[in-house]
């Protein structure tokens, strides 16, 4: 009997042993770690990891994640070249166990400050052109984001959406368009402040790879979220002509302004596709027309006196075809109105945007077929005092 309690004892510790051993193994790490011998903590926490009787131990993660981290800032990648996602991985995993909040704040600061290293190191890899590894690195951080609050998030410059833009970049430059694709149209679900930009990028990304009809549907999909903006509309006007579709684009625009009469959109670009055919008439009562209704949209009225100029122009050249002084005179005369009207649209265009060079140049040809030289010197003051600047 008594034979049988020795050899039961001698069963039970030799049991207990392994739970030992790797209980050691954590005291082990943290003790190599206050040494700074960080080679010996990173295989003594990684024994501990890997045996199931303290791989979820909260003490384990705890070091586990210290170590790591340490390696990582100290930047010793021929301890563990993977630092920086084990630490994340690590501190994550210590504040999903620690349930009484023993580490909550250390782990917390240690875990934001690992975030703010691995997007340094997406920057630097960035910049040498490791583009895999840049993207590869940025996209971990996405991990560690729900553990931000907002403030922390502004302080890192780190948002969902920033990574998303940073990898974005990356897969552009190594020429990765599919991958690019994925990702603004990951971001434009996200409406960030960049949205118009991404429509234009993604339509220009099918635009490559010679899909017109994907182009045309990411700036249709654009220009429901911004109808009066006039890079999307020039770029579904060129779409519908590269593709020979210039009637469709006008059956689709006369439809909606059946049951939306007053769609500036829609009329100012009915205008920009009579502009593209050269019926400048139709094109400025169109335009005309979307001003009006819409008139603090500034290309509205920079592309209504662009229009008016033009006509003005090619009146007064047709009117020297003409023999017939009198007929001559009045010709003339109606192609000078039409560069007043110019002039006026361009000016309405510049009290919406005063610094903008384009409508500025502009009015200062205008001005010199008006003979209006006070306009014409404010102008050529202003524009000299914007490139001083």
């Amino acid at each position: 009997m008594l034979k049988n309690k020795i050899l039961t004892s001698l069963v039970m510790v030799a049991l207990a042993l392994p739970a030992f051993a790797q209980k050691n193994n954590v005291q082990t790490a943290y003790n190599m770690l206050k040494s700074n011998r960080l080679a010996e903590a990173k295989t003594a926490i990684d024994q501990a990891a890997e045996n199931e009787t303290t791989s979820n131990d909260l003490k384990m993660w705890y070091y586990r994640g210290k170590i790591y981290y340490e390696i990582a800032r100290l930047k010793k990648t021929d301890i563990d070249p993977d630092a920086m996602s084990k630490a994340a991985e690590g501190l994550m995993r210590c504040i999903d166990v620690d349930d009484k909040a023993r580490y909550k704040e250390e782990v917390h600061k240690l875990l934001m400050s690992t975030a703010g290293m691995m997007n340094n190191a997406g920057i630097d890899e960035y910049n040498a052109e490791n583009y895999d590894g840049a993207e590869k690195t940025w996209m971990s951080i996405l991990g560690v984001l729900p553990y931000a609050n907002k403030l922390e998030q502004v302080q890192l410059n780190l948002d969902t959406a920033t990574v998303y833009n940073n990898c974005l970049s990356a897969a552009l430059k190594a020429g990765q368009k599919d991958k690019a694709k994925e990702y603004i149209t990951t971001l434009i679900a996200m409406k960030p402040d960049n949205l118009l930009g991404l429509y234009i990028d993604l339509s220009n990304l099918y635009i490559e790879d010679k899909d017109m009809d994907g182009a045309l549907k990411v700036v249709e999909d654009g220009l429901k979220e911004f109808p009066s903006d006039k890079l999307l509309g020039q770029q579904m006007v060129f779409l519908y002509f590269n593709l020979n579709r210039t009637d469709d684009l006008l059956a689709k625009l006369n439809k909606n302004l059946e049951s939306n009469p007053n769609d500036a959109g829609s009329i100012y670009l009915r205008g920009k596709i009579m502009e593209s055919k050269e019926e400048l008439t139709k094109a400025e009562t169109d335009i005309s027309k979307a001003a009006e209704l819409s008139p603090e949209v500034f290309d509205y009225w920079y592309d209504l006196g662009v229009v008016q100029y033009n006509l003005g122009a090619s009146t007064i050249n047709s009117a020297n075809n003409i023999k017939d002084n009198k007929k001559y005179e009045a010709k003339k005369a109606e192609g000078n109105a039409k560069i007043k009207a110019a002039a006026s649209s361009f000016e309405k265009a510049k009290d919406i945007k005063p610094e903008d060079l384009d409508v500025l140049n502009q009015l200062k040809q205008v001005y010199i077929r008006t003979n209006e030289n006070v306009k014409y010197d404010a102008v050529v003051a202003k524009l000299k005092e914007l490139e001083s600047k």
